[in-house]
């Protein structure tokens, strides 16, 4: 059984405009993503190494390839699913065909058009984005999502819910990371091992005050039990207001 469970979090305008930036860069991944496996038909391995290259951890990576192959599934079962509505209507109409002699002619003109819009379900030659291609890219604007996996901290390797102090740390791409180690001066690799404390702070942001109270303490008590035992699937979403701003 799956669950999903919601908070707010109460970011300084600092750690909100990070977070912003952080969010864009994960999208424009999960975008290619999306490009490198199902518009240019690359291979998981060659498009986990390219996307490698963008400055991405591995787990980030293969969140973004994990969340191409969901999309893309989901999609493909909604076509088969919209396909057989259409050929059940034909069906339909082709017993009352031998029902109904008399409107046999009309039914036939309906047939032939109910095999169209089936039709109109398959990609057209020479175009690969549908409207609903694009809607779904838009979902994927504005949020991180990470995959869980078991035998990491919280059950994920990005995102973590520390439930004794209420806090939330949150892993940058490298390429962030990098920019902020830059910034203060501090190595990427190496150097005395009293840096290694700064260059994790680099890679990782902290938020106060996080925590999963709803259902009167069951998402909780659900999630510290998911804890070492199942993966803990988290996304970090942006809204705005129909003014444009971040809530």
């Amino acid at each position: 059984m799956l669950h999903t469970f919601e908070t707010r979090l109460d970011l300084t305008p600092e750690l909100a405009a990070l977070l912003a930036v952080n969010s864009e860069r994960w999208s424009w991944g999960a975008r290619k993503a999306w490009s490198l496996l199902y518009r240019q038909n690359l291979t998981r391995t060659t498009a986990y190494a390219t996307l490698a290259r963008e400055g991405f951890t591995s787990h980030q990576v293969g969140s973004m390839l994990t969340q191409a192959e969901m999309r893309h599934a989901g999609l493909v079962e909604l076509k088969k699913y919209e396909r057989g509505q259409l050929e059940l209507a034909i069906q339909r109409r082709e017993r009352a065909l031998a029902d109904k002699g008399k409107k046999i002619q009309a039914l036939s003109k309906r047939q032939a058009k109910l095999r169209a819009q089936r039709n109109k379900v398959a990609p057209k030659p020479g175009k690969s984005r549908s409207n609903r291609y694009l809607m779904t890219l838009a979902r994927l604007r504005g949020q991180v999502w990470s995959i869980g996996h078991t035998a990491k901290p919280s059950g994920n390797s990005e995102l973590q819910w520390l439930p004794d102090t209420n806090q939330l740390r949150v892993r940058l791409t490298d390429k962030l990371a990098h920019e902020r180690m830059d910034a203060l001066g501090i190595p990427r690799s190496g150097g005395p091992q009293k840096v290694m404390p700064l260059r994790m702070k680099c890679r990782f942001i902290t938020i106060d005050g996080v925590d999963f109270a709803s259902h009167r303490g069951a998402a909780r008590a659900a999630l510290i039990d998911a804890f070492g035992k199942r993966p803990v699937t988290m996304r970090l979403l942006q809204r705005l207001s129909p003014a444009g701003e971040r809530i």
